[in-house]
């Protein structure tokens, strides 16, 4: 006897059910979006954005920690899909040569605006001084040890972002 608990591909259309149920409840709400099974036994809902693009601020506050920053916000700046972005990293004070360097040159990117906030390291502290001077319609918060991993993680929260019922999105 083949079970489902061995694993998802057992009972293909179980899982093709489960696309139905989902996409049919997508339908019965409103939402505009479709479900397709993620191979692990779950569901990843691909909501529709308009064809409108919103704008947004990723901002990634960071303090001599130069590696993990390029690491990052090449990830950002090579993998995302979404085009209307811009990244804002907020230079807390470093001093290290190898961060310096790296934020020198990552400014010279047009999609890229480096600020220095000198003041002693208070996260929320750093992210709302540069909320508050964001004219992008959405920011987002990264850490600089984040790497991007799929192409259409922006597109992704900004479609969950946009519906009237959201106030915030995570990861």
């Amino acid at each position: 006897i083949s079970s489902t608990s061995t694993g998802v591909g057992v009972k293909s259309y179980a899982t093709a059910a489960g696309e139905r149920a989902v996409n049919e409840h997508l339908k019965r709400v409103g939402l505009s979006g479709s479900a397709r099974a993620d191979g692990k036994g779950g569901y990843q809902i691909d909501y529709q954005l308009d064809t409108r693009q919103p704008s947004v601020e990723i901002i990634i506050p960071s303090k001599n920690n130069g590696a993990q920053l390029k690491a990052s916000v090449q990830s950002v700046l090579k993998i995302t899909r979404y085009l209307n972005y811009s990244v804002t990293i907020i230079d807390n004070g470093s001093d290290e040569a190898q961060t310096l360097v790296f934020l020198e040159r990552i400014a010279r990117d047009k999609q890229v605006k480096v600020i220095s906030d000198n003041r002693p390291f208070n996260y929320s502290q750093l992210n709302n001084g540069a909320v508050a001077e964001s004219e992008a319609d959405y920011v987002l918060l990264l850490n600089d040890d984040t790497k991007v991993t799929t192409p259409y993680w922006l597109s992704d929260m900004v479609a969950l972002a946009a519906r009237d019922d959201s106030g915030a999105v995570g990861a």
